[in-house]
């Protein structure tokens, strides 16, 4: 999962006031995976703008 947004934005026209746009939005996520033997969750916290993302025991194909 990568995020992407702008690094900073223009400085506002009537105050001159620049607003700056953190590196990468932080945020708990849930990934499910669906399978013919079961659903499987897993939680992660996105603290960069690129993160990978493991979902263990997933025991055969994802169909979803």
């Amino acid at each position: 999962m990568q995020q992407t947004q702008q690094d900073s934005s223009k400085a506002d026209s009537a105050t001159g006031l620049r607003y700056t746009t953190p590196l990468a939005f932080r945020m708990p996520v849930t990934v499910r995976v669906g399978t013919a033997a079961g659903d499987v969750t897993a939680r992660a916290l996105l603290s960069q703008r690129q993160d990978t993302i493991v979902v263990r025991n997933v025991k055969s194909a994802p169909r979803w």
